[in-house]
């Protein structure tokens, strides 16, 4: 279950809220943050949802190459943030 006490504190501290998660994003915990969002009309603070696309990772390797592929890894991370801040 989310924590909907949490979630009230923390949208409308930041400009930009980050989901992130080894999963999908259809469905996983990013989507629930979105929901809750829609269900609670916040406003003023953008939601980037991170996450594996929903498609099949033919290739990976290890954990740190995995992440890389699918964009999760702290560079990226970093980079799509502040993208998302800045528009």
């Amino acid at each position: 279950p989310l924590d909907h006490n949490l979630l009230h504190s923390i949208f409308g501290t930041f400009q930009v809220d980050v989901t992130l998660e080894e999963n999908r994003r259809i469905g996983g915990f990013g989507a629930g943050v979105a929901e809750w969002m829609a269900d609670n009309a916040r406003s003023g603070t953008a939601l980037l949802r991170l996450g594996t696309p929903d498609a099949f990772i033919h290739r990976s390797g290890n954990q740190i190459r995995a992440r890389e592929l699918a964009g999760l890894d702290a560079a990226k991370v970093a980079a799509l943030t502040l993208e998302k801040l800045h528009a």
